[in-house]
């Protein structure tokens, strides 16, 4: 239902500017994880350009299916010469290969090409977002205080964390990602 309305919204949308935009949205509501994910019924080297952001999963299971069909949606449904862009959490880009993050710049290109080469893509550009200085994780109490100090609250979701879940801080707004912009040859 979530998903319906999100089109509803965006249809509306588009129809309310004076000048659309001239793009394709095609609206698939399927299970990535199902290791039976149905591609045929997705259009053939129809997609220039798709976007994965944060689908990706630290439970090994929903990681290997994930990934498959991410790499079997590339295949299939990307034009030659298309691009992914790709959004992904340090910690799980690292995780996957049983690493831990850190400013060592060799170790995250290696760990960066060699996710893409598993997808079937090739390296375009990346880059490391993080609210922090470091690219490796500060961790609980310091993390919390470097947040607080430095970081905007989400004022609206902390007030619903604090009261039904006990969360005893603010929440703040936090990046940690890499972006990643591949090609598909």
């Amino acid at each position: 239902m979530f998903q319906f309305r999100g089109l509803q919204f965006w249809r509306k949308y588009i129809e309310s500017k004076q000048s659309p935009p001239n793009a394709y949205f095609r609206f698939v509501t399927k299970d990535i994880l199902k290791p039976d994910l149905e591609i045929e019924k997705l259009p053939k080297q129809f997609f220039n350009f798709i976007v994965i952001s944060h689908c990706f999963f630290s439970d090994s299971d929903s990681q290997v299916y994930a990934k498959h069909n991410y790499t079997r949606i590339i295949q299939n449904c990307l034009q030659p010469g298309g691009y992914v862009l790709l959004i992904v959490q340090n910690k799980k880009l690292f995780r996957i290969y049983n690493e831990s993050p850190s400013d060592d710049i060799e170790q995250e290109k290696e760990i960066v090409n060699k996710f893409l080469g598993e997808l079937g893509l090739q390296l375009v550009w990346y880059k490391c977002l993080s609210s922090t200085e470091s690219r490796q994780p500060l961790g609980g109490k310091r993390f919390r205080q470097y947040a607080t100090d430095r970081l905007a609250a989400q004022q609206y979701i902390s007030k619903v964390a604090q009261e039904y879940l006990g969360i005893p801080y603010d929440y703040s707004y936090v990046l940690d990602d890499y972006i990643i912009l591949a090609s598909y040859n």
